[in-house]
């Protein structure tokens, strides 16, 4: 979808200690040979946040990453200026095992006034039509100790997800347009999950992706791929 323009964060881990490039939960993330660790030390609390500064409307986000019992990590993008969701959320992308998720968080679970009631068992049932199509959902069969390479490209009002260089799932929803994102990182359910190798650059549609579109994703925008 994208055609890509600077790079705005180029990431390897090759040394000892995080840094200053990106701020966490403590005791959380840690840097092991190489490699970027994120673990939930208590599953009773909020899963474990890193993120990065890094402003920007359009980006192409390109990362490996490998399971070590996490059962589910979300990349999630932010304006901490917004405050019409919650917790400035503008829209993620979610990796487990057996499921890819896009969300768009600013018009969909995150929008303040839809939140609290998705978040009560009893009301959930009266949200969940309305947000259905602010997310987008593929069954994946991935394996522990893998190292695979993710690649999220959000343009405008559209989002996909990539795996390996194979484009998986899409998602079209007005959310996904929100400008500025201030800032992006990782949360991690679990324990562990390996990242390496973030790259992000600026990006523009590219001129061939209305053609290429029909021919990926002919499903309705927003459903489920």
């Amino acid at each position: 979808m994208a055609h890509v323009g600077k790079l705005l964060l180029a990431d390897d881990f090759s040394r000892d200690e995080i840094g200053s490039t990106w701020s966490y939960s403590k005791g959380s993330f840690w840097i092991d040979d190489g490699v970027f660790v994120g673990a939930q030390r208590d599953p009773a609390k909020h899963p474990p946040v890193c993120r990065t500064p890094l402003e920007f409307r359009n980006a192409v986000i390109d990362f490996r990453f490998q399971f070590h019992g996490t059962s589910r990590f979300n990349v999630v993008f932010n304006d901490r200026n917004w405050s019409q969701s919650h917790a400035g959320h503008i829209c993620r992308a979610g990796l487990s095992p057996r499921l890819l998720t896009l969300g768009d968080d600013c018009e969909g679970v995150m929008k303040l006034g839809i939140f609290e009631k998705w978040q009560d068992p009893q009301t959930r049932p009266q949200i969940e039509p309305l947000v259905r199509d602010q997310s987008a959902k593929l069954a994946m069969q991935l394996e522990p100790e893998h190292w695979y390479r993710m690649t999220l490209e959000i343009v405008g009002d559209e989002m996909i997800a990539s795996l390996d260089g194979k484009p998986l799932l899409h998602l079209k929803s007005a959310g996904l347009a929100h400008t500025p994102k201030t800032d992006w990182g990782f949360t991690v359910q679990g324990r562990e999950v390996h990242f390496d190798d973030v790259s992000v650059w600026s990006a523009e549609q590219d001129s061939g992706w209305p053609a290429r579109r029909e021919s990926l994703f002919p499903a309705s925008a927003g459903s489920s791929q």
